[in-house]
């Protein structure tokens, strides 16, 4: 069983912390030689693969060209210069619920108390009391308040904020064209 007492239990904790390890460095191994042998195939291959005319490849430059102008009136439009004053704020504050966010996630990582999120692991029972890392029976209870729903808040305010904002930004870079255009 994976529960039990004393050193029964500790031995299975091992068992999990060890094996997860394990397929974490295999996962990892398999990125780095999946990684390496695309640019060792792009490094020796490229020129001759970019040269070759493919009908997939048509419709994707096609799509390219088409939203070339798009593209150009976006980055004037998202110039920091050229952004409104309330659009700057707008971004700024996205940015901020961002870190806030990221700065409370950071700090219950960090210290020995959580202040954000309960220890809770694989091998633990939700159903346990908190002293044994469990969650008393409620998978919520893993968000400590109120840190944890402040932190949570901020990322999903700045994640809205940003949204907002590319789609202002995107209608705006439309009306441009648009009105170039004519």
């Amino acid at each position: 069983t994976k529960g039990g007492d004393g050193a029964d239990a500790s031995f299975w904790s091992t068992v999990s912390s060890a094996v997860t390890g394990a397929a974490a460095l295999v996962q990892a191994a398999a990125m780095l030689y999946v990684t390496y042998s695309i640019l060792k195939t792009v490094e020796r291959d490229g020129a001759a693969l970019a040269a070759q005319d493919r009908p997939e490849h048509r419709k994707v430059a096609e799509l390219t060209k088409s939203e070339e102008e798009f593209t150009a009136m976006f980055r004037e439009v998202t110039k920091w210069d050229a952004l409104s004053t309330v659009h700057a704020l707008v971004i700024q504050a996205s940015v901020v619920a961002f870190l806030l966010s990221g700065i409370l996630m950071a700090a219950d990582f960090a210290l020995t108390e959580h202040i954000c999120f309960r220890k809770f692991k694989i091998t633990n029972s939700i159903g346990d009391d908190y002293e044994v890392d469990g969650l008393k029976g409620n998978v919520l209870n893993v968000v400590i308040l109120p840190l944890g729903v402040v932190s949570l808040g901020l990322a999903c305010c700045g994640l809205a904020i940003h949204i907002i904002i590319g789609r202002i930004m995107s209608s705006k870079a439309d009306k441009l064209n648009w009105k170039q255009s004519l």
